[in-house]
């Protein structure tokens, strides 16, 4: 490892050393590799993960998914790199090997650069990930850990490094963007059938991958759209999707497929990795924010950010466990029951309602404690949880209102009730804000 990690290759099967890295797939061949992509325009082979530019976020204008990783979905692939995984491998201790799960999609322009690789003695280098950002970042991650110690881990950097150049590439000449998004579906697909990383890859994530499917417009019905998706092989946990999963994506259109709300589904995945893994329960919690009558269609996605933020404060604070919040409790089966998501929505109403009336009253001039920079300045630390929180978690944030807020509540208790409470504190304190 004395050079750099790019310029190294997939290692022979065969080494007389069993300290010395060794391959148990077939390395890549590049003259095999260009009749491949000019015959089909597909081939796979062993190459290694120094080969690709993990951190490129676009090919040719196509986005390659990478936002959608975070450090808790990267941490959830530890399980692939323990002993445990090693010594599951194999049941003769001289064959263990640590294996990367899945198969790497990338993609290359053309044919002719392949033909130069090949004439000039040169290799590939920087190549696309067009999914399997987390385990891939996850491996990197686990070897750079073992390396601050390797007089002490000497094996493992061995296996780790093997794991790193033994990892199936699968490329695409020139691919679509509906192609690129099936290559990537079908990675993650691998992982989620393993049962290994289920945290890596959400349900949610999943649902977005499907409505940015070219063709799919999110205006289909249940049947329409698992119609398509059969078309395009599409498959959940290595079946066909279902009715009740298809339904269950839908839920998010209009609500949680952009905007404020889907950057807010994304914080809490970040706190609560795999909290929407569960297709029931994304379906019950955004179809509940779609059919509750206090807010319109033009106020589903504030009122679903506002639902995900007060849920991931609520964790952040220690109000509430990741693991406290079952689908039951966000909306509970009985028809008469009314679950938290409910409550939440309401309660975001009666917000935007008492921020509403108290600029208007500030501008009037109606009231002469409020004036209109105290309110607006209050408006901006109140806009959601998240703002909320990071402005007062720490009680010597704000000599004024941070104390104030103190005395009167602990953020542990009720986050939202702790929220709408202290608005009446900051309104009265806002001449001094």
């Amino acid at each position: 490892m004395r050079k750099p990690l790019y310029t190294h290759r997939t290692p022979p099967f065969r080494t007389k050393r069993n300290s010395a890295p060794s391959t148990f797939k077939e390395p890549l061949n590049l003259d095999n590799c260009l009749t491949s992509l000019m015959c089909s325009g597909l081939y796979e082979g062993s190459i290694t993960a120094w080969q690709f530019d993990a951190c490129q976020t676009k090919w040719k204008g196509i986005d390659l998914g990478i936002d959608k990783i975070s450090f808790k979905s990267i941490d959830a692939c530890d399980g692939l790199w323990t002993k445990a995984a090693l010594s599951a491998s194999a049941s003769n201790p001289d064959h263990e090997r640590m294996i990367f799960p899945s198969f790497l999609p990338t993609a290359v322009d053309s044919t002719v650069l392949v033909a130069e690789m090949i004439q000039n003695k040169a290799f590939f280098v920087n190549l696309p990930a067009c999914g399997g950002h987390a385990p891939l970042w996850s491996l990197i991650h686990a070897l750079s850990d073992a390396l601050q110690e390797p007089q002490n881990q000497r094996e493992r950097i061995l296996k780790l490094y093997e794991a790193s150049v033994t990892i199936t590439a699968r490329f695409r000449l020139s691919p679509t963007a509906l192609q690129m998004h099936l290559d990537r579906m079908g990675s993650a697909d691998e992982i989620r059938m393993l049962d290994t990383a289920v945290n890596a890859n959400s349900f949610f994530e999943f649902s977005l991958e499907i409505l940015g499917l070219p063709d799919i417009t999110g205006k289909e019905s249940g049947p329409e759209l698992k119609t398509k998706l059969e078309s395009f092989g599409v498959q959940y946990k290595g079946k066909k999707v279902e009715r009740e999963t298809v339904y269950s994506v839908l839920s998010l259109v209009g609500v949680a497929d952009k905007g404020v709300a889907l950057e807010s589904v994304r914080f809490l995945e970040r706190i609560a990795p795999g909290f929407f893994s569960d297709p029931t329960k994304v379906k019950r919690t955004f179809q509940t924010i779609k059919n509750t009558k206090v807010c319109g269609n033009d106020e589903w996605q504030d009122a679903a950010s506002a639902v995900m933020d007060f849920i991931s404060i609520a964790i952040l604070s220690g109000e509430k466990p990741a693991e406290a919040w079952t689908g039951d409790y966000l909306v509970p089966k009985g028809k008469r029951q009314v679950g938290y998501v409910q409550t939440a929505v309401v309660k975001r109403k009666f917000q935007k309602w008492f921020m509403d009336d108290i600029c208007t009253k500030a501008a009037s001039g109606a009231c002469a404690s409020l004036t209109t920079a105290g309110v607006t300045l209050i408006r901006r630390k109140c806009l959601s949880a998240k703002n909320f929180w990071f402005e007062f978690k720490d009680p010597e944030a704000d000599p004024v209102v941070g104390t104030n807020l103190y005395k009167r509540f602990d953020l542990r208790d009720n986050y939202i009730t702790c929220m709408l409470g202290s608005l009446c504190i900051l309104v009265r304190v806002s001449g001094r804000v």
